[in-house]
């Protein structure tokens, strides 16, 4: 207690992982180091900025050799900064690699042309990508769980369930609160599924018409379905969605291709990568989609066509800032003639809801409407927007 003499001083020198702003100490200190010491190796110092999330590394490149020397080189970056990386995880490899094993095969490594290999840092065969199953010898994302166990500090006590396990592991009561839960537990930030998460969505909405309670027990009826729908969520274990965009063979720059569809229950767009291969032939991949269930006041079918539209702007937007890619052509197609007459109209000659709607499609596109199509509705992929699809019928061989 001697009030004469300057206080103490104690610093934390780490930062207290829990603690409300550690994430973001962090992430500051990563991007820090890289702005320290970018004139080392500038696409390291890119990498650290644009492409890591928290403790997550992750990127592409052409060819295997500079993907291995790009890790070696955020590596050495890091370590100036305080940081070590736990491990490295390349795509067509089960095993990973610590930083010693880095070095090594960086020196041994001859070129190669593999295409888009991603770095990220992870110990499994079976991996996580910001929440998107990863499996790097196949290269290919998307996994499910299901599990209606109880909770213990926000982590469920039990097991997952395996589809050996259903009907049977199924809760006897099932309710609002339940089929909730394990809905919104898919994660799909791109839409790989979203024809089959339609039909969950539009089941939540039937259960919410019905007034019930949070934990009252759904009628027979629609317990029934959600049975149904749930069984069939492990078919999506059958599924595998290719990570890699961008075929060898590839020439040139590729299209982007967005279709959108709407109807009396839901609305969406899904978007696809076109390239032009060496001889000649046409390769096609999906990118991501997105799908709402329509709002329950009744629109008009142009109404939700035209929100279709506006969605798949959005899209196109986000695509184009994301994606390293140059797009040679956009097209956006709709199998609506009337959404392509209006588009192609004064937007100030509508009402209100189409007018404000009309206005943001065109002045995305600065005026040029060229690329905006029409197509039937019968080869209009978007459609499955909005009926909603089985896994089964997802598959890889399907239009989807």
């Amino acid at each position: 207690m001697d009030t004469e003499r300057e206080p103490d001083v104690y610093v934390m020198e780490r930062v207290n992982m829990g603690d409300s702003p550690a994430p973001a100490i962090s992430t500051e200190a990563v991007y820090k180091t890289a702005n320290l010491f970018q004139e080392d190796s500038p696409e390291a110092a890119v990498m650290l900025k644009k492409s890591s999330y928290v403790d997550d590394l992750i990127d592409s490149r052409s060819k295997k050799q500079d993907a291995l020397k790009l890790a070696f080189e955020a590596e050495n970056m890091l370590a100036k900064g305080g940081f070590t990386v736990k491990c490295w995880q390349f795509s067509g490899e089960e095993k990973t690699r610590s930083g010693k094993e880095l070095q090594q095969t960086v020196a041994q490594e001859k070129k190669s042309n593999d295409v888009e290999r991603p770095l990220l840092k992870g110990n499994d065969a079976s991996l996580r990508i910001l929440g998107v199953g990863w499996k790097p010898k196949e290269d290919v994302v998307f996994d499910v769980t299901l599990n209606f166990s109880q909770k213990r500090r926000g982590v469920r006590i039990g097991p997952n369930l395996m589809l050996n396990d259903l009907p049977e592991a199924l809760p006897d009561i099932l309710t609002k609160r339940i089929v909730l839960q394990q809905v919104m537990k898919i994660y799909d930030p791109l839409g790989l599924i979203c024809p089959f998460t339609l039909i969950g969505k539009i089941y939540l909405r039937e259960t919410w018409s019905r007034n019930l309670g949070w934990d009252d027990q759904l009628p027979s009826d629609l317990r029934t379905k959600w049975v149904k729908f749930f069984v069939s969520l492990f078919e999506l274990e059958k599924l595998n969605f290719q990570r890699c965009l961008r075929p060898p063979e590839a020439v040139g720059n590729p299209w982007l291709v967005i279709l959108s569809d709407g109807s009396n229950i839901a609305y969406g767009f899904v978007a696809y990568i076109r390239w032009v291969l060496v001889n000649g032939n046409v390769w096609c991949r999906l990118i991501m989609a997105k799908c709402c269930v329509a709002p329950v006041n009744k629109l008009s079918t142009p109404q939700m066509e035209l929100n279709a539209a506006v969605l798949s702007k959005r899209g196109r937007k986000i695509i184009e800032r994301e994606m390293r890619f140059q797009f040679e052509r956009v097209l956006q197609i709709v199998d609506s003639e009337t959404v392509l007459n209006m588009i192609n109209k004064t937007s100030t000659r509508f009402k209100v809801y189409e007018g404000v709607r009309l206005g943001e499609i065109q002045a995305a596109t600065d005026g040029d409407m060229g690329c905006w199509a029409w197509i039937s509705g019968k080869d209009n992929t978007a459609d499955w927007l909005t009926r909603g699809r089985s896994p089964e019928e997802i598959n890889e061989e399907s239009e989807w």
